[in-house]
């Protein structure tokens, strides 16, 4: 999920959606299709928040290489 709903220096974030939609293709070739049946079970909001929340923490080491 993460990989698809983040910036990638060979594409645009996807959104939610469009991640859900990949990983349900994917399933049974990809993806166990248990773990996407349980994935998709799980309220989009869910994984809306996490996005959010990882957008928005800054992580140490990037602080650290702009510190100098």
């Amino acid at each position: 999920l993460d990989a698809i709903t983040s910036d990638r220096p060979y594409r645009a974030a996807q959104s939610i959606s469009a991640a859900r939609e990949e990983i349900q293709r994917w399933s049974g070739r990809q993806f166990d299709p248990r773990v996407v049946e349980v994935f998709l079970e799980m309220p989009e909001t869910i994984w809306t928040d996490l996005r959010r929340e990882i957008d928005t923490k800054q992580h140490p080491l990037a602080y650290s290489a702009v510190k100098g």
